[in-house]
């Protein structure tokens, strides 16, 4: 029993969606690091693309669908173009992606679906979150929805929703100053913005078979800045 670790991968093949963004990049090398064997993504979301992907895709024990397509605006300048676009990356892609995988049997029986996106919709609306709170609303509810159909197959679905996380987009895209970021840090129980390892780390917890009996979870990962 010395080498018993139940938040091992080992043996089970993992398929994570969004490594174009830091967050999908780091959950996607952790679960490397842990053992899991990583599936290669579709490269193309439409009908085509995504029955081709799915023919060839093998079973897969771990589907991880990081929403990290993100934008600040407020509602007046707002188009429908952007909010359809938004919508379809962060949401649309993933649902079909699920349904034609599971029409084809290719989530393994005890698998497990992680939905990642960021607090918006839910705990917290800042100024021009309108297109984030839209997706981070429907991602919630996709992952409850997803868990209650999936469980009768033994497969989990949870979601992860993250709050401000020091990433190398988020600092070149940031609206505040160092000294308004550095303040910012102070708000935080843990005086600190989250790292992508530590959203990754929570991954690999629902990813494993330490989390065997959990799903439907919808779990806010923030430095306790939900608690102010």
């Amino acid at each position: 029993m010395k080498n018993y670790n139940p938040f091992t991968l080992e043996n089970k093949s993992v398929l994570v969606i969004g490594q174009t963004y830091e967050i999908g990049q780091i959950v996607a090398a952790s679960c490397e690091k842990a053992g899991a064997d990583l599936i290669d993504g579709p490269i193309a979301y439409d009908e085509d693309g995504l029955i081709e992907f799915v023919n060839k895709c093998p079973s897969v024990d771990g589907l991880v669908i990081v929403a990290g397509a993100n934008k600040t605006i407020l509602s007046q300048f707002v188009t429908e173009s952007e909010i359809v676009d938004f919508f379809n990356k962060n949401v649309i892609h993933g649902v079909m992606l699920c349904k034609k995988l599971q029409k084809k049997k290719k989530i393994s029986k005890g698998a497990s679906v992680v939905f990642v996106s960021t607090l918006a919709g839910i705990d917290n609306v800042h100024y021009g979150d309108i297109v984030n709170a839209i997706c981070g609303s429907a991602i919630s509810g996709l992952s409850k929805s997803l868990a209650l159909e999936y469980g009768q197959k033994n497969i989990r679905v949870n979601h992860i929703r993250y709050g401000v996380i020091a990433t190398q987009e988020m600092t070149a895209n940031a609206l505040l100053s160092d000294e308004e970021l550095k303040e910012k840090q102070s708000y935080f129980p843990l005086k600190r913005f989250g790292k992508p390892s530590e959203i990754a780390n929570s991954v690999l917890f629902f990813l494993s078979d330490a989390s065997t009996w959990i799903t439907g979870a919808d779990i806010r990962i923030d430095g306790g800045y939900s608690l102010i």
